[in-house]
């Protein structure tokens, strides 16, 4: 049984290193950049995606709620309210969601 899995283990490792050896002479015959073309064009079309997604992507103006600064307890609201001279909109879940993930 030992001499079995020793003769594996030999087999498996003179299989791995011919295969590694195989591949180091393999990869200095890749080219070290791709062509002018192919660099124009991958260029050209992260450009495009990059467009699509400013174009998806909402403005400022439509992310204004989420940047508000909430406070999480009624009393932390009111000493900031009166800090700030600002009206406070209590806001409650009736225990179904949370203000922290947003819209539940």
């Amino acid at each position: 049984m030992a001499k079995t899995r020793l003769r594996i283990a030999i087999v498996f490792l003179a299989a791995l290193s011919l295969l590694a050896g195989v591949g180091l002479r393999v990869i200095p015959a890749l080219p070290a950049e791709p062509p002018e073309a192919k660099r124009q064009a991958k260029s050209a079309g992260v450009q495009k995606i990059l467009d699509k997604y400013q174009d998806a992507r909402p403005d400022a103006k439509d992310l204004a709620w989420f940047s508000l600064d909430w406070a999480t307890t009624l009393k932390e609201a009111k000493e900031r309210a009166a800090k700030e001279q600002r009206p406070i909109l209590f806001l409650h879940t009736n225990g179904r969601g949370n203000l922290f993930c947003g819209f539940c």
